[in-house]
């Protein structure tokens, strides 16, 4: 049973194979290094309103601290509200003792901010698209 689940898997990989190639030849590598160019500049951008946001809390902290604090983030942003960006506050604590309660905020504005801005591009693709009507 499991060399058959195995040969099976190995069918399955080789022809998906043959389609990527295939897809590869014709993908648009420019396509792919803009892609990279619009991510890096987004946390470019993130990490400039962490800046603002510790700036506006008068905490200062050396900014190879700060990136690597923001990535360490970052890292955590994949759970549920992306409460994980919480140990920013907590890394700021234990490496410059920074009271978690004075920078806890910044998650929060974050995302509001990440909220505000999603609003606004839903309204600019509403107002250049319009709504399409259910079927």
């Amino acid at each position: 049973m499991v060399a058959l689940v195995i040969g099976v898997a190995a069918a399955s990989t080789i022809g998906d194979v043959r389609h990527l190639a295939d897809a590869l030849g014709e993908f648009r590598w420019s396509a792919f290094a803009a892609a990279l160019g619009l991510a890096l500049a987004n946390y470019v951008l993130r990490w400039v309103r962490w800046q603002f946001y510790l700036a506006r809390q008068d905490v200062r902290v050396p900014i190879s601290s700060s990136i690597i604090v923001f990535g360490a983030g970052l890292s955590l942003s994949i759970t549920p509200v992306k409460l994980g960006e919480l140990l920013k506050s907590y890394l700021l604590r234990e490496l410059h003792d920074v009271p978690a309660p004075r920078t806890a905020p910044i998650v929060v504005a974050e995302r509001v901010s990440d909220l505000v801005a999603l609003l606004v591009l839903a309204l600019i693709g509403v107002a250049a698209y319009g709504v399409a009507s259910a079927l």
